[in-house]
């Protein structure tokens, strides 16, 4: 016998469907306050459909009336992450017709499921995407939570993200969202979730949805409501009505959580995405385009860095035109006897240009041996002291010496590839009891080429100083500077203002920060002390600074900013005018993501005529760390102008890869080269780059050339890869055998190995090295070993076994490159050609390079037309794949 509850319910079905003609419902899915939603079929089409039936009693009426003019707006719109409205029933009864999404909410399935980061990611561009596609109509969906976002899990791995549920949508072109009566009404949507305009019943925005949004995205991928400090609420978990009222007090009244404090491991660009998109002020978030665009590059990102772990335009001058001969002889005297006083007078105005300078480390001779601690802190002493004099003096700009450490080579190599106008080289030469100091001062000899320039000495010194105590060798130091530089005035040696003991206590800690790359809790309690003490020798606030941010690049510790933060508070107000105190306030506050006061540090700085170079620097530094990389690349581009420096070369290039610009990357990468061919990392890049774009002659010569200079197994791995690929397979196998040797139980380099062997014909042999790494990597289940595991099984003709292993890497993460590429290898096999093709697609719109799938694993796909489509390479060096 039926229960009365299940004849109310078919009673509301048939009452509800009365005048739905056409449509059979299946079941109630759910119901509210406005209305049931019906599973139905479209015995037209015969289709599976839900159905929103809106309740038609007075009072509710009017809201009813809302909803279906936003879901006419709705049915405008086609995108696969917002669920489709495919018509509008008016009368007799109001329904919305819409698709039907077979599978669950986001919220139940962060329940039943652990998701990767990259998953995470893969779900938030998906729903950005969503919200971009309904912000272009001009609609406010108001409730963006887990609850209104549909998984469509059919596709397997392939989890589709769907909007749903604009049951409280409103529209910018409306006047009901910004009228009196709007503002007047109940606040509608989920306390949690909503933005501080919204719960204030403020006017909306689009940039409310991005709130709630990175409400979403923060509680996705920290597991933690971002304004929920003393609660553990997580996605899945429905919060009681005190906490959701908790939660809005704090919306509305606190900050929300740091993302890097609450999960160190995020990405800085994500973590920096999160807080923009909580910012209280709507204009500072992010709109829905530019969350694709950021969580695109993350994804981009992340891919690149598991495919590294696999083993502008010009500024032109505008052209003169030419003047019209039109003055007399005695007028064109008078003019340019006027001209020419004014130029003069211009000219005695103008400062002199900069003039950037490189300190090299002092060099020693011991003619005598010196003590350890007392030769690195006469050392540090002289490099500090001539660093710290070209700091403080106006027009002569210090070149890090972070760009020298990448630097090995003579001084016309030095000076190419930094930029240099002028390189002071210190050398001692010493006995026990004194020492000798030659400075030598070097500089270009002018030429209409900067090709033919030659560097030469252009003033050199030598003199004696004695190792009795360190200042006056720091002093020493500074006046033979001053005496080497002789016709610059500003340049005066500089007294210091602090104790020979602290100076010397001082020395140490430099020694132990900049040359042993020490740093730590009890370095940063030394510098508070000695600043304690000597509050006006500025050289303490820059190494204590240095440590800090050091420290906080590895910890994330938000403590070490705030212990920062007050100390510089307390900077006596003679050094906070100077350039070098904006400076560090500017790194200061871009690390502590105080973006507002960044920008006006910036603004200050260019008051007060900072170098051009300094500027574009540290304006590419901002844009960088707020995830705009192409501004950032422009900023970049303008520094070369005034010193073109390998750093920025490779800066410029780094973000191009990054951007997908990977012609342009090459471009700055080559132009580096030819600064400098010694920087091990830029052929590393340019040959990663070379084998993405399919070009395997030119990567397979920088290869050689890393393998020349620097052989060891990482640059034989690839080399070994590149001669395969290029079917070059002895030369491949007799470099893989060569890598191995550095660590023979290495499971990566065993499996390329493995792969020389099988492609080289030792099949036999190759087995026997594929059981090893299945030996190796048997217990372990991170992604890398499950890779190399269902490649060995595969080509041991485990294809049962190799297919199960890849599924599991594929829950951990589907969208990594080199797991997609394993699966597509197997399907290959299995001659699944539909699903293997679906992963090579996947693999390369996640950064894979199409070179990569010329292996002959891939050769039966050659049957498939859309396959050789799908992997073509354009190019001078590239050749047909089937």
């Amino acid at each position: 016998m039926a229960s009365a509850s299940n004849d109310t319910t078919e009673i509301q079905t048939n009452n509800d469907f009365q005048h739905l003609k056409g449509y059979r419902p299946i079941k109630l899915l759910g119901q509210g306050g406005m209305g049931r939603v019906y599973l139905a079929e479209d015995e037209t089409l015969g289709r599976q459909i839900a159905i929103k039936v809106l309740h038609h009693n007075n009072e509710s009426a009017s809201y009813a009336e809302d909803v279906l003019q936003e879901a006419r707006t709705l049915a405008k719109i086609n995108h696969p992450n917002v669920v489709q409205v495919h018509s509008v029933i008016e009368q007799p009864g109001a329904a919305i017709i819409m698709e039907y999404v077979p599978g669950i909410t986001l919220k139940k399935y962060q329940l039943e499921n652990s998701l990767s980061l990259q998953q995470k990611i893969g779900l938030l561009y998906q729903i950005a995407q969503g919200l971009q596609a309904i912000h272009q109509h001009n609609i406010v969906h108001k409730d963006i939570k887990a609850d209104n976002i549909l998984l469509d899990t059919r596709d397997g791995q392939n989890i589709k993200a769907k909007l749903t549920d604009f049951g409280i949508a409103a529209r910018l072109n409306e006047a009901p969202l910004n009228s009196d009566a709007a503002k007047s009404e109940k606040v509608r949507g989920s306390l949690p979730w909503m933005s501080p305009e919204q719960l204030q019943n403020q006017s909306l925005c689009t940039a409310s949805d991005m709130f709630s949004f990175g409400l979403l995205a923060f509680q996705l991928l920290a597991d933690k409501h971002a304004f929920a400090k003393h609660s553990s609420l997580n996605l899945a978990e429905t919060p009681t009505e005190t906490t959701a009222t908790d939660i809005a007090q704090a919306i509305v009244n606190d900050s929300a959580m740091n993302a890097s404090d609450i999960t160190p491991a995020l990405p800085p660009e994500l973590a920096q995405l999160l807080n923009q998109l909580l910012d209280k002020t709507p204009d500072k978030r992010p709109s829905s385009k530019q969350v694709c665009d950021r969580l695109q590059q993350v994804q981009r990102m992340l891919a690149q860095q598991d495919i590294l772990g696999m083993e502008t335009q010009t500024i032109e001058t505008l052209p003169i035109s030419k003047a019209k001969k039109s003055y007399t002889l005695p007028a064109i005297a008078v003019a340019c006897v006027a001209l020419i006083s004014i130029l003069v007078a211009w000219f005695m105005m103008q400062p002199p240009p900069t003039r950037y300078v490189a300190v090299l480390k002092p060099q020693i001779t011991e003619t005598e041996p010196l003590s350890s601690l007392q030769k690195n802190l006469v050392l540090t002493s002289i490099e500090d002291a001539l660093q710290q004099l070209i700091i403080s003096t106006p027009h002569l700009m210090l070149i890090p010496q972070s760009e020298l450490d990448d630097t090995q080579g003579d001084i016309a190599l030095i000076g190419k590839s930094t930029g240099a106008d002028d390189i002071v080289a210190p050398e001692l030469i010493c006995n026990a009891q004194h020492c000798e100091l030659v400075l030598s001062l070097y500089n270009q000899t002018e030429t209409n080429n900067a090709e033919d320039a030659k560097w030469h000495t252009t003033n050199r010194l030598q003199n004696p100083i004695y190792l009795e105590s360190y200042q006056p060798i720091y002093q020493f130091a500074q006046t033979q500077l001053t005496n080497l530089y002789s016709g610059i005035s500003e340049l005066n040696a500089k007294s210091l203002v602090i104790s020979e003991e602290d100076y010397a206590e001082y020395l140490e800690i430099y020694y132990q920060v900049y040359t042993l790359s020490q740093s730590g809790r009890s370095t940063l309690e030394k510098l508070e002390s000695l600043i304690a003490k000597n509050r006006y020798f500025f050289p303490l606030y820059s190494v204590f600074l240095d440590v800090v941010l050091r420290d906080y690049l590895n910890s994330k510790d938000q403590e070490l900013l705030i212990k920062a933060n007050n100390m510089f508070e307390f900077v006596p107000n003679e050094l906070k005018h100077t350039t070098e105190f904006y400076i560090h306030s500017f790194y200061l506050a871009l690390e502590s993501e105080r973006y507002v006061e960044t920008e006006a540090l910036l603004a200050q700085l260019e008051e007060k005529n900072a170098e051009n170079e300094k500027i574009h620097m540290l304006k590419a530094s901002y844009f960088q760390a707020k995830g705009d990389y192409q501004s950032a690349t422009s900023q970049y581009i303008l520094a070369l102008k005034y010193r073109p420096s390998a750093s920025t070369y490779y800066h410029i290039a780094s973000n191009y890869w990054w951007l997908g610009n990977l012609d342009n990357a090459i471009i700055y990468l080559l132009k580096l080269k030819n600064l400098n061919p010694n920087i091990h990392r830029v052929n590393n890049l340019l040959a990663v780059i070379y084998l993405q774009k399919g070009d395997l002659k030119a990567a397979t010569h920088v290869y050689e050339e890393i393998v020349l200079k620097n052989p060891n197994a990482a640059t034989l791995t690839n080399l070994a890869i590149a001669k395969m690929l290029n079917k070059e397979y002895s030369e491949g196998l007799e470099l893989a055998e060569k890598a191995l040797t550095y660590d023979p139980n290495h499971a990566g380099r065993l499996i390329n190995y493995a792969d020389a062997l099988l492609l080289a014909g030792h099949v036999e042999k190759s087995k026997g090295v594929y059981s090893q790494v299945l030996s190796i990597t048997r217990d372990q289940t991170d992604l890398g070993s499950l890779t190399r595991q269902a490649q060995a099984l595969l080509h041991l003709n485990e294809v049962s076994t190799a297919l199960s292993v890849i599924t599991e890497a594929k829950k951990i993460a589907p969208s990594n490159p080199n797991v997609l590429f394993i699966s597509a290898m197997i399907l290959a096999h299995l001659r699944e050609n539909h699903s293997a093709i679906n992963d090579i697609k996947l693999a390369i719109e996640q950064g894979l390079g199409k070179i990569w799938f010329y292996f002959p694993w891939f050769d039966s796909l050659c049957a498939t037309p859309s396959f050789s489509e799908i992997i073509s390479i354009e190019g001078k060096n590239s050749f047909p794949r089937c």
